[in-house]
């Protein structure tokens, strides 16, 4: 890789890889080559890490156990005794106004990212990614200049001043990669938009995942994890019992709340690599529900092998930073400063495998392979096919974060106007209201964007002349884009019923 790339890559957030030391038919799957060569990846398809799914679902039924028989919603204060003004009965009956607004939230919550993907991006995805990374530089130059007007000192005029020269400096180094964003952007809405019952599909599970949350909670009270008291000394020797209960029931809540997540990113993959791949497809609802039953079915094992892992890093960096600040409190300063150590690096390996599991992820819902062959495949791909670097999403996450940020103000901008007609629900309170409810259902829909695009840059690479026969158009954009950018990515040669294109 030359070094004008390599810098390319870095104001782009690129990772680089390794560089390209194979020669594969640019006109052939790569994946399908590799698993018919390969004896050991020949089980492609059929249930991948079974122990995995079954540890899963026995943690589900023990959850199950303890929240019938020790679950409780009594909250207990330091000296185990029942708190009395939780025993009381409480009745509380909302505002009036308050199911109307929570409609009218979530209804524009979902319509603005629907809107985004469905109409704006597939006609118009350049204007759609120069304007977002436009209005993110106008918010973070805003932000520096409220910052030095209401607080004035040399150290906000500093911070202040610094932030705006980043902001600008950012916003023309990255013209060069908009029409890459846009061609990826462009592909991936279209698969997500004709498709929308992967919406339905990311709500559910976000639903579920907060039932569980719900669940977790009153079971952890019940065995005493909020008790003051049993709490106050988790580190010491005699606390060990307590420390190691805290650990396995944060495993627990973290487990299944990202099983919950990766199910619909999978999900995702496989909806995305049907539409790239696929030219006679069946009806859009058919894909969502055969992907679902993939990633319920042959695919689950996976899903919950890579959360596993996941779940306990978080777990064990949550302790960590647990005792870090107990050791605080009793000031333990030697104690402070190895927790503290410990809890950066548990947080650097959790963005380690929070990042590649994307990708593995993304590979588990396109081919049904395992964990852990899907995230050696991933990179071998990227690496014989001759691209030296996984090319990330960096502009997309403007135009996500437009969509989100959008979403939050529409929502408290009706909630405004809503309150303002109801004397039962002051402004502010559904004016925060309105923008709390914005953020968290949009960030839920445009997740479902962020899933295909990584999923469209997997089928491209791995079989770019399918893509160039389902999507012609597209397909020269985003081969164009990437050779601009990345001139010494190997150009990819499709052989079509026309001849060399």
């Amino acid at each position: 890789m030359t070094r004008e790339s390599s810098n390319k890559l870095k104001d782009y957030e690129s990772i680089p890889v390794v560089e390209a030391t194979t020669e594969i038919d640019p006109n052939a799957s790569w994946t399908e080559a590799k698993l018919v060569t390969n004896e050991a990846t020949s089980q492609s398809g059929k249930y991948q890490d079974v122990p995995f799914a079954i540890l899963f679902l026995a943690h589900l039924l023990f959850m199950g156990y303890l929240s019938i028989f020790y679950g409780s919603s009594n909250f207990q204060t330091g000296d185990s005794t029942p708190n009395q003004a939780l025993d009381t009965d409480i009745s509380f009956s909302p505002p009036s106004g308050i199911p109307a607004l929570l409609l009218f939230s979530i209804i524009s919550a979902i319509a603005i990212p629907w809107a985004f993907t469905s109409l704006l991006i597939p006609k118009f995805p350049t204007a759609t990614v120069s304007s977002s990374l436009l209005f993110n530089t106008v918010f973070n130059v805003s932000i520096a200049v409220i910052l030095i007007t209401f607080s004035p000192s040399i150290y906000t005029l500093f911070f202040g001043v610094a932030w705006i020269f980043v902001s600008v400096w950012y916003y023309k180094r990255v013209q060069l990669f908009i029409p890459y964003a846009s061609a990826v952007l462009k592909l991936a809405a279209s698969a997500v938009s004709s498709h929308w019952g992967i919406y339905i599909v990311s709500i559910i599970s976000s639903v579920i995942s907060f039932f569980s949350v719900t669940m977790w909670i009153y079971v952890a009270n019940g065995i005493g994890m909020f008790d003051t008291q049993s709490t106050q000394s988790y580190y010491d020797y005699e606390g060990g019992a307590n420390a190691l209960k805290f650990f396995l029931m944060l495993v627990s809540l973290y487990w299944t709340v990202t099983v919950l997540m990766n199910i619909s990113q999978t999900t995702i993959a496989g909806v995305t690599a049907t539409f790239c791949l696929q030219s006679n497809t069946t009806s859009s609802h058919v894909t969502v529900v055969q992907a679902l039953i993939r990633s319920l079915t042959t695919s689950f094992g996976s899903i919950c092998f890579g959360s596993l892992l996941n779940a306990i890093i978080t777990a064990l960096r949550a302790m960590a930073n647990r005792a870090r600040n107990q050791a605080h409190n009793r000031d333990r300063g030697g104690a402070e400063l190895l927790f503290c150590i410990i809890s950066c690096i548990l947080a650097l390996l959790e963005d380690i495998i929070e990042y590649f599991n994307q990708w593995n992820y993304t590979f588990i819902g396109i081919y049904g392979t395992s964990y852990l062959e899907s995230g050696r495949f991933v990179l071998e791909m990227f690496r014989e096919r001759g691209c030296s670097s996984i090319i990330t999403d960096g502009l997309n996450v403007y135009v996500v974060n437009t969509m989100i940020l959008m979403s939050g103000l529409a929502c408290a901008c009706i909630a405004a106007v809503s309150c303002a007609f109801s004397s039962n629900i002051p402004v502010a309170v559904g004016v925060g209201f309105g923008f709390v409810i914005g953020i968290i259902f949009s960030a839920i829909i445009t997740s479902t964007l962020q899933g295909a695009v990584k999923a469209v840059l997997v089928c491209y690479v791995d079989h770019p002349a399918k893509m160039q026969e389902v999507h012609p158009e597209d397909t020269t954009a985003l081969k164009n884009s990437i050779l601009r950018v990345f001139p010494d990515v190997r150009e990819f040669t499709y052989v079509g019923a026309n001849g060399i294109v």
